[in-house]
């Protein structure tokens, strides 16, 4: 009860100290920490990529080989033949349903019970209630023109609708770059977030901030732009992560997509149509089918064999098919511009 206690009291005054400041000051603070972060990862992550993690691959390499050859080890293995085998087909490297898929189930487990206690705090009105609540009333005092817009502009990215035709380029990229493969395990990630958030607005039924900036139909929890931004972007995060050869352009693709993420998350809350908790709870469940939509691209992609265009060609196209989503969404933003609909 202590510790909780006194994290429920660590956290009311760094919520107070951000409150107490001008928005446009804990965005410049905000965006300073992600560029020293972003510069600290690009300096180091290289090395550990490059010499650190051989290293421990080597070492484990070292300590598989002793084991092999000591004579207690093969003795108990022996003797519990059927835990060593499945140990060994848990931890095989050879085919994705070995250690890949003991490792996707382990991080699906994790996110799951990360939600779990999410959703039970909610209910049981814990301390990320009163924080929620907070900064609900906050947001709505330090609203301006220029962030209005800012944020309105962002909060589409996370729209259905807006999901939807980003999807169908996407689509169109991969189809036509012969990455076919990964259009099942994105289809699962997109169609799998949005009934899961639907039904739980619905079995959850909470009702959204009384100080929303404009009116939204369903309930609040969870959130389905958190959801959906995880859910696409993040499935489209790791398809580069697996077609881009350069670790330091992986590094700079997963800094931009953790940026937009956190934007479309931020701008719910600031237009006051979600609470802190609703938007946690959105990025757990985008996870979740994310990470089921990645495993089933990964099967795919291990049991699929098919010339793809080469790195050049597929620069042009990808290139070619953003411009078009681009251009779709600032005539998305024409046609639906920033409205105060209470």
């Amino acid at each position: 009860m202590e510790d909780h206690s006194f994290s429920q009291k660590y956290y009311t005054i760094v919520i107070d100290w951000i409150m107490a400041i001008p928005l446009w000051i804990d965005l410049l603070v905000l965006s300073a920490v992600i560029i020293s972060l972003y510069l600290v990862m690009h300096k180091f992550l290289p090395v550990i990529h490059n010499a650190v993690l051989p290293f421990i691959r080597s070492i484990w390499g070292s300590t598989k080989d002793a084991f092999g050859k000591n004579h207690d080890w093969i003795s108990l293995k022996k003797q519990y033949p059927r835990l060593f085998s499945f140990i060994h087909a848990r931890l095989d490297t050879s085919h994705f349903r070995g250690l890949a898929l003991t490792l996707f189930s382990l991080l699906l487990l994790y996110i799951i019970a990360l939600f779990g206690g999410l959703v039970e705090d909610v209910m049981t009105h814990d301390s990320i209630v009163e924080i929620d609540q907070r900064i609900s009333v906050w947001s709505a005092t330090i609203r301006t023109d220029f962030f209005n817009n800012f944020f309105w502009a962002i909060t589409q990215l996370g729209r259905i609708w807006v999901i939807g035709f980003l999807v169908a380029f996407f689509s169109l990229f991969l189809w036509f770059s012969h990455r076919r493969y990964y259009l099942l395990g994105l289809y699962v990630s997109i169609i799998g977030s949005e009934i899961l958030t639907i039904t739980g607005k619905y079995a959850f039924a909470r009702e959204r901030p009384s100080g929303a900036f404009y009116h939204e139909a369903l309930y609040s929890f969870p959130s389905g732009h958190a959801t959906l931004a995880i859910a696409f972007f993040g499935f489209v995060l790791y398809t580069f992560f697996q077609e881009t050869p350069s670790f330091r352009s992986k590094l700079n693709l997963f800094f931009i997509a953790l940026t937009l993420i956190f934007l479309i998350g931020m701008s719910r809350i600031y237009l006051g149509v979600h609470y802190v908790s609703d938007v946690w709870a959105g990025y757990l469940v985008g996870a979740i089918w994310m990470v089921i939509g990645i495993a089933l691209s990964e099967y795919q992609r291990s049991n699929t064999s098919c010339k793809k265009l080469d790195l050049k060609q597929s620069h042009h196209l990808a290139f070619f098919i953003g411009m078009l989503a681009f251009i779709c969404y600032l005539l998305f933003l024409y046609w639906h511009p920033l409205t105060v609909n209470y």
